[in-house]
């Protein structure tokens, strides 16, 4: 199940008053919009006679006249499920009313601009084609739980007390805004933001079709503004089109669904109510995702500015921990790899900051059995270059004690082989900082800490950890940054050094010439892509179907289809069993939308099983 559906608004060419000319454009507008797999497709507010049609609206001939045009439309898509919503106005007990018709199956119902049983409390209904259909403004799907919407029409969404409002409490995915259009400069800034704003703090879809140029009379210029704003992210097509215009989103309702649960819980208790009209499914699901941009890297920056703010977080939080502690020292274990250089690079900015003396970085190098001179040497030249403290301890021969007092053969490479070094690193980092009254700085990243990549009570440990919050892509995003903007030419030719080397923990011996043997994406695969599944499965809830599914239209020409299967399984396998080292993990900053802190953003049991998800990708 993936809930992706196509949602579209349009604004066709409308001529005031021209009730049949304006039916054709509705109608060939909608059956472009079908064409392309349209689930739902929205008009402007009185698109039916144009909006800007005055006294014209208290002629009864008129009203009829408008009347029979929505029928005709009704009649038209007898055949299709597409729900279609055009603005009409209404003649009820001697009163006229705009309303929005939605439209389904030769079935109409009527929502009047602001709340039904303001002007409707009576529930009238009315009679069309043999179907009674009450006045409402909030509808349901069938069978779709998470499909629900509500119509908004024209201005009201300027109120303080809009409809949207109360339809984002009570629960609807989608909210619909037939507008006349922009009259007034400026007022087309106010509701991109005003909707991009209440998309994302209601996790809902806020749709809005204004009528164009063409419908422009006497004191009013229409704009024909067109948006579909999803969960705070902003779609929309130009403005002021001579031409009509259709703009389309494939949106995702699950994920605004979890996002809704997530963020306050009681809702599924108002999803529905006898507010609701059902409506029947659309009758297709589309999972092409044509009108969907996906962020192939959705935790990287946009822009220098994001990296700076991000960079500011971990240097704010640094120099808090080290104020708190009264820690004369900031110790850490420096590898010439990507996680340190950026724990680095935050130490040596944090000290500037604080205008305190560089040399109180104690920077350690830890040399084992799977150390290169590469990283080695980098790391060196980074402590000189930064004028920071640099010890070297090799730890070869504790390790071979260790071996030998716990019964373990040298040449046995397994897991004891590995995490021997990393803890004797450990232990030697947190000695140190306990002896210079230091605090022992933690560098693993988000990746690690989603796939339990770290030896428990080893790297997995700190005293503060200044990376938690950044996944691997970001890491090396942020390297880059620093190394084109602020290094000095020394700096950041090591920096770009260091970005070209493998990633890798170093626990293996090197091949023949020295090198790296041991690289981590060519045992867990790459980072890019369990990155994208961890965004898509803590940001959105989505399913490992959907998640596949994603990820095989993402980098389906970078990776083969095997791969990507094969990566998101050890995903779900790795995150599921790991999770008993992120219950004890160390303080550190949230730097990005996603944290696996279990003190504030993600608490899962350590014995939760995986197998819920994994079956699903099982072929």
């Amino acid at each position: 199940m993936y809930d992706f559906y196509r949602l579209a608004c349009a604004s066709p060419v409308l001529r005031v008053a021209d009730i049949p000319y304006n039916v054709s454009e509705i109608i060939r507008c909608a059956r472009l919009a079908e064409a392309e797999g349209a689930d739902l497709v929205l008009f402007p507010e009185l698109s039916v006679t144009g909006a800007t049609c005055g006294d014209l609206f208290h002629q009864p001939y008129f009203l009829q006249e408008a009347w029979n045009g929505v029928q005709r439309i009704a009649a038209e898509f007898k055949d299709s499920a597409m729900i279609l919503i055009a603005g009409v106005p209404v003649l009820h007990k001697n009163n006229v009313y705009n309303c929005a018709a939605v439209i389904q199956k030769n079935n109409i119902t009527l929502t009047p601009a602001g709340k039904a049983d303001r002007h409707f409390a009576d529930g009238t209904a009315l009679i069309v084609n043999e179907t009674e259909t009450a006045f409402a403004s909030v509808f349901a799907v069938e069978d779709e739980p998470n499909f629900t919407f509500g119509i908004e029409i024209g201005d009201e969404w300027k109120s303080i007390s809009a409809p949207g409002l109360e339809m984002i409490e009570q629960g609807v995915s989608v909210i619909c805004n037939p507008s006349k259009g922009n009259f007034i400069a400026k007022q087309a800034e106010l509701k991109r933001q005003t909707f991009r704003n209440r998309s994302e703090l209601g996790h809902v879809v806020y749709l809005s079709a204004a009528s164009g140029v063409q419908e422009s009379t006497t004191d009013f210029v229409c704009d024909g503004q067109l948006l579909i704003a999803e969960d705070g992210i902003l779609k929309e097509h130009g403005r002021y089109s001579a031409n009509s215009e259709i703009l389309y989103a494939d949106v995702d309702l699950t994920a605004l669904q979890y996002q809704k649960l997530k963020n306050k819980p009681d809702l599924s208790a108002t999803l529905y109510n006898d507010q609701y009209v059902m409506l029947q499914h659309p009758g297709k699901k589309n999972n092409d995702l044509k009108y969907r941009e996906i962020d192939s890297h959705p935790f990287l920056c946009k822009n220098d500015g994001e990296c700076e703010d991000i960079f500011r977080i971990q240097t704010a939080g640094l120099a808090k921990r080290l104020e708190v502690t009264g820690s004369v020292k900031a110790v850490l274990g420096l590898s010439g790899g990507l996680d340190s250089t950026l724990a680095m690079l935050v130490c040596a900015e944090t000290f500037t900051m604080l205008g305190r003396d560089m040399h109180d970085i104690l920077t350690l190098t830890l040399p084992g059995f799977g150390t290169t001179k590469r990283t080695k040497g980098n790391a060196e030249k980074m402590a000189e270059a930064l004028g920071a403290e640099l010890r070297t301890v090799d730890i070869k021969a504790a390790c071979l004690q260790h071996f030998q007092d716990i019964g373990h053969d040298p040449a046995d490479h397994t897991v004891t082989y590995e995490n021997t070094q990393a803890r004797e690193r450990t232990q030697i980092l947190m000695d140190v900082a306990n002896r210079e009254r230091g605090l022992l700085i933690g560098t693993g990243d988000l990746s690690e800490i989603a796939l339990g990549w770290c030896t428990y009570n080893a790297d997995h440990m700190s005293m503060y950890s200044v990376n938690p919050g950044i996944p691997k892509t970001l890491v090396r995003q942020l390297v880059e940054w620093y190394a084109n903007t602020k290094a000095k030419d020394e700096l950041k030719a090591i920096l770009l050094d260091v970005l070209a080397t493998p990633v890798s923990p170093e626990l293996l011996p090197g091949d023949a010439d020295g090198g790296i043997q041991q690289k981590t994406e060519s045992i867990l695969g790459a980072y890019e892509l369990h990155d994208f599944y961890l965004y898509q499965f803590i940001k959105y809830g989505a399913s490992p179907e959907k998640i596949l599914k994603l990820a095989l239209k993402t980098f389906g020409t970078a990776y083969p289809e095997e791969e990507i299967r094969r990566t998101l399984q050890l995903f779900f396998r790795r995150f599921f069993t790991q999770q008993f080292k992120r219950s004890c993990m160390p303080d550190g900053p949230q730097t990005t939308e996603i944290s696996l802190s279990p003190r504030t953003s993600w608490q899962m049991p350590s014995d939760a099983v995986a197998s819920v998800w994994l079956n699903k990708l099982e072929k």
